[in-house]
């Protein structure tokens, strides 16, 4: 058993999350292309720009301004060459 409040916790963080899949469903298009009669494949596109700013509403970042910079990196590439 739990009790309303964790419920009512549950059932936001849900809605959330909800939220979140719609907005990066909205990023992305996929077209099928066929190699061969018996064989497709899922191209899937993803608009860069919008799912870099969905990322950084959700980051780590306290507050987040129009004019910031925002990059869609490779994080493993970038720490491997920063170091």
């Amino acid at each position: 058993q739990i009790s309303i409040k964790d419920f009512d916790e549950l059932k936001a963080a849900a809605k959330k999350l909800k939220e979140i899949r719609t907005q990066l469903r909205e990023c992305t298009t996929v077209d099928d292309k066929e190699i061969n009669e018996d064989e497709w494949i899922q191209i899937i596109n993803v608009d860069a720009e919008k799912i870099t700013k969905i990322a950084a509403e959700y980051s780590a970042v306290e507050e987040f301004y129009e004019d910031d910079v925002i990059k869609l990196v490779n994080l493993k590439s970038v720490v491997t060459s920063n170091t």
